[in-house]
């Protein structure tokens, strides 16, 4: 018996004996609940079937050529597939949207729908970038077509504010565990024609010559700034030390003035294991005649208050 062929956006594979339905929820499967004009009349349905099924609910428009199954459950992963799926197999999820889906704060709440495509396209909700990307910039990650973390650091240089960009960069030293080698050459290589951020995030790079992020937490980025910008003398970064007989790694140190300063971000420190393993580092530490501040958002909040207690801490004299 003779197949049915089905092309979808990707891939062209027979259903034998499939009837039109089961053959486009099979693609839909695929695509987190979403599929296209052209993929439904692949399928085999007229535009008329097409449209009966969008009247008796079993087919919803969500944008231009491009439809939701009814019942399919709601994520913005299948809002994303559906922005892709519009704007065409070439296209990826980019700059604020790529380090979403990577994980990388301070973007993990962030709402935007960015995408870059190779040719002119508008769409309401989202910001198209125009540009090509081969295929060492892009990559498939839970079914969605993403520039690659190395990419993405470059991209959103030129779309955030410095320190959004200088955690970004750390989280993606440690999540993705990026190579700073790596992002300078994509640096020369895209950003060769003054393109907006690079020379923001060749400095950063700078600052981390050996590879390592200034700190493993967006509140330790933060207070390193915060630092850097009051000219406060910079500690070592992820201290190990022994005390009591036991081994810790201290968020930052004065080695020399036996000051500890831990960073306590509620998202970093919530478990309940953590809050005691943090509780008997202080122990620890008081009892070798170590000193110990602790650094809160709410703390960085009034930056005024938090320069007199490091000052105080380092010995320097207290401004009025």
């Amino acid at each position: 018996m003779k197949g049915v062929t089905v092309t979808t956006l990707n891939d062209t594979h027979t259903e034998d004996m499939a009837s039109p339905d089961e053959i486009y929820l099979k693609v839909a499967e695929r695509q987190l609940g979403i599929v296209t004009l052209e993929q439904l009349r692949s399928a085999g349905l007229s535009d008329s079937a097409i449209r009966r099924r969008v009247d008796g609910r079993r087919l919803e428009r969500v944008l231009p050529g491009v439809v939701r199954i009814c019942g399919s459950q709601r994520s913005e992963a299948q809002t994303l597939m559906a922005y892709l799926l519009y704007a065409g197999p070439t296209a990826a999820l980019s700059h604020r949207s790529a380090a979403r889906r990577w994980g990388w704060d301070p973007f993990c709440n962030d709402t935007h729908v960015e995408l870059t495509v190779d040719r002119d396209l508008r769409v309401a909700g989202a910001h198209i970038y125009r540009g090509a990307l081969p295929p060492s910039d892009v990559g498939i990650l839970h079914r969605l077509r993403v520039t690659s973390p190395v990419r993405t650091i470059v991209d959103l240089a030129g779309v955030v504010t410095e320190e959004e960009l200088e955690i970004a960069l750390d989280c993606g030293l440690v999540v993705s565990r990026l190579d700073t080698e790596r992002i300078r050459r994509a640096l020369e290589r895209i950003g060769r024609q003054g393109r907006r951020g690079c020379g923001v995030l060749h400095r950063l790079l700078g600052e981390r010559e050996d590879g390592r992020p200034l700190g493993t937490s967006p509140l330790e980025v933060r207070f390193v700034r915060f630092l850097r910008r009051n000219r406060l003398p910079r500690p070592v970064s992820q201290y190990p030390i022994s005390v009591s007989g036991r081994n810790f790694v201290l968020d930052f140190a004065y080695p020399e003035r036996r000051l500890a300063i831990e960073t306590d971000g509620y998202r970093w420190h919530a478990s309940r294991e953590r809050f005691e393993s943090d509780r008997d580092k202080s122990n620890a530490l008081s009892l070798e005649g170590w000193r110990l501040l602790r650094v809160t958002h709410k703390q960085m909040a009034d930056q005024g208050v938090l320069l007199e207690t490091m000052r105080r801490a380092l010995g320097q004299e207290v401004l009025v």
